[in-house]
């Protein structure tokens, strides 16, 4: 009785679940990169400041990580807006410190809590395509980073709808790129950016290939 309702559970949620952009996302089956192109065994990072709302106990600004996990087969999961001063409640210690070498750590935390336990919690889910999409690297130095986002669907609060967002730039070695524009493709939207990614080594989750079933 429970088997029949975890599949009728999983048939609801998959069937309020929709993918916009599908045509524009690439082929996963026709990506590959190799460590002399990009190192994988890490992620790569920006650095930003964010002004202080009441949501952060501070009056500085707040110091953040964006990060990219890329693998070799092109699979990509994002993180957004790490920082060191919010405890993310899936690790078991909380150094509050608002630095940038804090927010690494509390990224290396939510690995190993996810890696340890073999939970797909801490920010990575295995189940869902958020925050998870495609890097491809063509014409030798351009690379295209393709993530998707869930957006509420109206007033349908068990719907969910997924976007694309497109990041194109220039790889300048292994360890550097630079995205120059985004396109997202809930608004259409296009903008010209300049924001620079560096690599750090590190563990990385335990997460599959969201992707390469679906084309």
């Amino acid at each position: 009785m429970r088997k029949i309702l975890f599949i009728l559970l999983l048939s609801i949620f998959f069937s309020c679940v929709s993918f916009k952009n599908d045509a524009y996302l690439e082929n996963p089956k026709n990506i590959y990169i190799s460590e002399m192109q990009l190192k994988t065994e890490g992620y790569f990072y920006r650095q930003s400041l964010f002004k202080p709302t009441s949501y952060f106990n501070t009056t500085e600004d707040v110091k953040m990580i964006h990060a990219f996990f890329i693998n070799q087969d092109g699979f990509t999961y994002e993180l957004q807006g790490i920082n060191g001063i919010i405890h993310y409640l899936c690790t078991k210690e909380f150094i509050n410190e608002n630095s940038f070498e804090n927010a690494h750590k509390n990224i290396s935390k939510m690995v190993q809590i996810q890696k340890e336990n073999k939970i797909k919690l801490c920010n990575f889910y295995d189940g869902t395509a958020d925050g998870k999409g495609l890097t491809k690297i063509y014409d030798q130095d351009s690379i295209k980073i393709q993530i998707y986002r869930a957006y509420g669907n109206g007033n349908n609060s068990y719907s969910t709808l997924y976007h694309l967002q497109e990041y194109r730039g220039k790889i300048i070695n292994d360890s550097t790129f630079i995205m120059k524009k985004s396109i997202d493709f809930y608004n259409n939207k296009k903008e010209d950016i300049n924001e620079v990614y560096h690599f750090r080594k590190s563990d990385k989750p335990n997460l599959s290939n969201y992707f390469i079933n679906r084309k």
